[in-house]
């Protein structure tokens, strides 16, 4: 184990001043600073941190922790809680009530552990490098080079449940990229179907507002597959954000704004494929997750179909090894950044 400074996991300033050994409260400290400083573990912390301090101490307390001691790591304290949990069924206090408490102290202490960094595993140090690499090729002008790292993080998830994805020259456009990454949780089902489909649903909208992008037939066969259960719906959606964009006249002058409502489009699409519970095991709780998604595009002028068949014709001879010709360089592109949680 390799341990960090620090008697907890709330940091503090160093200068501080007395506090009352008598009393069993708080002792203000510093009033120009709003730090006080804890009787208890003579931890100084801001202020607002004194209701979270106070239930740090109640949980060491209720699983039995002593003055300044504190869990290892996450093993030491899950065999804390079970070890806290038998000797309370065996005394004649038990109660719900009283399990409930053990079980808020134990999450408390856990998720205050996990954030704290205070321990790491050497194991996890000596790993790093081992840890499995994912290297995208891509022809685009403004990508340097596009790599994706996952491994696992024992005392957080058991399995991973994320997911990524790289589209070069994204709906046959030249010089463009899509990048996706998709956080899953209670589940992988979510974060897979997510990787597999969102990337339709944008680009089905996109090609609807921007003609350079196309979508090819097994596609938008696919699409049309899924709109097909929430179609009323998916109409109305439509029609609000079509009438949003003849609103505002800030919508016309921006192409990009119109991207920017076919990204909502396409969200809210692939939250409606996900009610739908596909692949899903559990009957309690399905999975979800957390979408973070790039598009890249190149010079705006690609809409013109002469520089965007020159642009094409300039990839196509090219290699993804070698660079793009030097009347492709220094041209302005775009980048779409959005996020969701479904």
């Amino acid at each position: 184990m390799i341990r960090k400074s620090g008697a907890s996991s709330l940091q503090s300033p160093e200068k501080t001043q007395g506090w009352d050994k008598d009393s069993n409260e708080f002792a203000r400290t510093d009033l120009q600073d709003n730090t006080i400083k804890c009787p208890i573990c003579k931890e100084t912390f801001p202020l607002y941190l004194i209701y979270y301090h106070k239930q740090q101490h109640q949980a060491l307390t209720k699983l039995g922790y002593d003055q300044n001691e504190y869990p290892r790591d996450m093993k030491s304290l899950a065999f804390r809680r079970i070890e806290v949990m038998a000797n309370l069924i065996k005394t004649s206090q038990y109660s719900v009530r009283e399990k409930e408490k053990i079980n808020s102290s134990y999450e408390l202490l856990k998720e205050t552990l996990m954030s704290s960094n205070r321990y790491t595993e050497k194991e996890d140090v000596e790993q790093i490098g081992k840890s499995p690499v994912f290297k995208g090729k891509v022809t685009n002008q403004f990508i340097k080079a596009i790599a994706t790292c996952q491994d696992q993080n024992a005392t957080w998830k058991n399995k991973i449940e994320d997911r990524f994805t790289v589209i070069d020259n994204f709906g046959s456009r030249p010089n463009t990229c899509f990048v996706g990454l998709f956080d899953g949780f209670h589940g992988v089902s979510a974060a897979k179907r997510a990787s597999e489909e969102l990337s339709l649903f944008i680009l089905d909208q996109v090609s609807k507002v921007d003609t350079s992008y196309k979508i090819r037939e097994d596609e938008r066969h696919i699409v049309a597959s899924y709109e097909k259960f929430a179609k009323r719906n998916l109409l109305e959606i439509d029609r609000a954000f079509s009438s949003a964009l003849h609103d505002k006249e800030k919508f016309k002058k921006k192409d990009f704004q119109r991207i920017h409502a076919s990204y909502a489009k396409a969200f809210l699409r692939l939250d409606r494929v996900l009610l739908l519970g596909m692949n899903e095991v559990s009957k309690v709780r399905w999975s979800a997750c957390t979408a973070v998604t790039c598009l890249i595009e190149g010079s705006p002028n690609s809409n013109d179909p002469q520089n965007s068949k020159k642009t094409e014709d300039a990839v196509a001879k090219c290699s993804s090894s070698e660079a793009l010709p030097a009347d492709t360089k220094n041209k302005p592109g775009v980048i779409h950044v959005a996020n969701l949680g479904m």
